[in-house]
């Protein structure tokens, strides 16, 4: 995962997904460490280390995936997730706005 790696950015990803949906907890480890390595990722890979860090029995990857989250391309899969959405509070008073339109 080195920059004299040949494949593509997305062959990387899918390789990475792939060993974290497995049953090896040793390979699901070496796949979130080489996330470390990447200043990319993907909502499907930040999705899969969110369930990980969450419902894992093995409290080593919970923790890993915990600290992959916070790594920098998955905080920007989640700043582009979360860029289209509005603050509650802002939805809300909008919502009550269109609510008092349609009364009129």
């Amino acid at each position: 995962m080195n920059e004299s790696d040949p494949r593509t950015p997305e062959e990387i990803l899918n390789e990475i997904y792939k060993n974290l949906q497995g049953e090896d907890d040793v390979a699901i480890l070496q796949a979130i460490s080489s996330l470390k390595d990447l200043n990319y990722s993907s909502g499907a890979i930040r999705c899969e280390l969110e369930w990980l860090a969450v419902k894992s029995e093995n409290i080593d990857i919970r923790i890993e995936a915990l600290t992959a989250l916070n790594s920098t391309g998955n905080r920007a899969v989640q700043k582009r997730v979360n860029a289209n959405k509005l603050e509650r509070s802002l939805r809300f008073t909008l919502l009550n706005e269109i609510s008092e339109w349609e009364i009129i």
